[in-house]
């Protein structure tokens, strides 16, 4: 499901909150609080605080047991790692279905499903730069590639 309001991503403070109620699936604000351990719970209003802010950032949604709310992920794991993979390498690559990167300018150059393709795009772009494009593919974006790449 496509977030709400467009590329928000989760702060660190919510992907901790995220995580709890990924873990559990659905949960009230105190079974999310009581997932963490004794000394590092966080309050519950702020949690409650956090839950309703990502409620309008579309990242959960909460349906009435009773008097409780109980809260349920609205996106996937998965999809808020990807946007956060996208928001590191910029806005000039775009994921493409065969998981080739195309910069901006329209060349190509990024992570395949295999080594040979990781190798092509290094060559490519052994001057660190897209072709077409003006990326800089450097340090932990290659190796972000190659172990995607690998299936890791």
């Amino acid at each position: 499901m496509p977030f709400r309001n467009g590329p928000n991503l989760p702060t660190s403070a919510e992907m901790r909150i995220l995580n709890a109620v990924w873990q559990l699936g659905a949960a009230t604000v105190e079974e999310i609080v009581n997932t963490f351990p004794e000394g590092q719970r966080p309050n519950y209003k702020t949690t409650q605080a956090f839950l309703r802010i990502m409620e309008n950032k579309g990242f959960v949604r909460h349906t009435a047991r009773g008097r409780v709310f109980v809260f349920e992920p609205i996106v996937k794991k998965d999809e808020v790692d990807q946007r956060s993979v996208e928001a590191l390498l910029g806005d000039r690559v775009v994921r493409e279905p065969a998981g080739v990167g195309r910069s901006a300018g329209g060349g190509y150059c990024g992570a395949g499903e295999d080594d040979s393709r990781v190798q092509e795009a290094e060559e490519s772009c052994g001057d660190g730069r897209l072709k077409g494009g003006g990326m800089r593919l450097r340090g932990a974006r290659l190796r972000w590639m190659r172990r995607s790449a690998r299936g890791r």
